[in-house]
């Protein structure tokens, strides 16, 4: 009975978080729903066997746009559907060889689909996105890529579906700059782990393109709160954003909400060793672009004698004893100015 209890409540707190979905996203009942300018028909026109299967066709002229509301902010979502290209035959405006759709998300273009077969064959694609800070609803549209910008031989699409991913049991999933040391501290803890096998963490300097950075086994242990830490030694300057995804021990996924975390530019850049006899420097190891490197001796006179790798390795073995002002011109973070001494 308490069980149940628990799961009429998570049903009620999260139920309308896992409800969006495109209205006649298979269009059985034709253009309903999309708004646009769609084209509609049974694939066999198009190369298809299957005279009762509809899809749309999006090309130079024609394309689809839906928009769905419900969402939860920091929530992952996924978006599926089958494309293919059609035949050939009956086209106007030139038959490229490979054909293509952009899928915008609330105007932004997050994914290209590409086509090149010449017989008609859907196969699946998916994306994932996270929604942002204060959006509850979605514009979606599919419209052509610049490969179908002049030919009515488009795209294709059937069965969109979308789908939320259910988070994370967590307490809280928190990121902190550590400016001294350059590093991002990514504090996580669970409130339990059944079926849990491991995490990755996922690093993205735009919340769309997401690399994993870390693997972290799960503990396991269903009696107690677990505390998780992972310490990320090369942010990117400016803002990192960081998810959670929790594996089960049959596969299934389960996504936490996004940090964001803005890594400041430091007041410093250290060139090391100081004082050198080698006449060899290491420049921190920081996520930031070098313009222009240049050296001065004690009178102000720039010197041009020097190498600078792309490891961040400055050489000055032409250079003789003495105090030097090395001026770092960066992208990201302006202007640093550093006294040198070389034994």
């Amino acid at each position: 009975m308490f069980t149940a209890c628990i799961v009429i409540i998570m049903l009620l707190l999260f139920g309308n978080s896992f409800a969006q979905s495109f209205l006649n996203g298979d269009f059985s009942s034709g253009s309903t729903s999309w708004k646009g300018n769609p084209e509609v028909n049974v694939e066999t026109p198009y190369g298809g066997l299957d005279a009762s299967n509809k899809v749309a066709e999006i090309d130079s002229i024609k394309f689809i746009r839906q928009k769905i509301g419900g969402f939860t902010t920091g929530y992952t979502y996924t978006l599926s559907y089958l494309a293919s290209r059609r035949e050939t035959s009956d086209c106007h405006g030139g038959t490229p060889s490979t054909v293509d759709f952009i899928i915008y998300i609330n105007a932004v273009p997050y994914d290209t689909v590409e086509r090149s077969n010449t017989t008609f064959a859907l196969t699946a694609g998916s994306l994932s996105f996270t929604t942002g800070s204060g959006v509850d609803s979605v514009n979606f549209k599919f419209d052509h890529g610049p490969n179908s910008a002049t030919s009515t031989c488009g795209i294709l699409v059937d069965n969109i579906v979308l789908n939320s991913v259910l988070p994370i049991n967590l307490l809280y999933f928190n990121t902190k700059y550590e400016g001294d040391a350059n590093q991002i501290i990514i504090d996580w803890e669970t409130l339990n782990e059944e079926e849990c096998c491991f995490f990755e963490l996922e690093h993205s300097t735009d919340g769309i393109d997401w690399i994993a950075i870390a693997k972290i086994a799960c503990e396991g242990n269903l009696q107690s709160n677990k505390k998780y830490r992972y310490i990320d030694n090369h942010p990117t300057i400016g803002l990192n954003y960081y998810r959670l995804i929790q594996s089960d021990d049959y596969g299934k996924k389960s996504y936490s909400k996004t940090e964001v975390c803005n890594a400041l530019c430091r007041n410093t850049i250290n060139l090391f060793p100081n004082p050198s006899s080698s006449h060899i420097l290491n420049l921190d190891d920081l996520c930031i672009s070098v313009l222009d490197i240049k050296v001065f001796n004690a009178v102000g006179q720039s010197l041009d004698c020097f190498l600078f790798s792309p490891t961040k390795v400055l050489d000055l073995t032409s250079l003789n004893a003495g105090v030097y002002q090395v001026v770092i011109t960066t992208k990201e973070c302006g202007v640093y100015f550093n006294r040198l001494i070389l034994n």
